[in-house]
């Protein structure tokens, strides 16, 4: 019998600046301000080039 023990949590996205496609969990996604006031975003860093790969952002 095949058994669940954690269901997948792993995400996949491309990086806009160097094309390089990743996946990434939960515990890679950091939060942090934007350049215009009360907004926020969630990224993810590239592993290649280091840009920042935005998930989520509030307008």
């Amino acid at each position: 019998m095949i058994v669940i023990i954690k269901k997948g949590t792993i995400e996949v996205t491309t990086c806009n600046t160097c094309g390089c496609k990743f996946s990434y969990e939960k515990e890679d996604v950091k939060n942090g301000d934007t350049d215009n006031y009360k907004r926020w975003k969630e990224y993810v860093v590239c592993p290649q080039c280091s840009c920042e790969v935005i998930i989520k952002q509030t307008r």
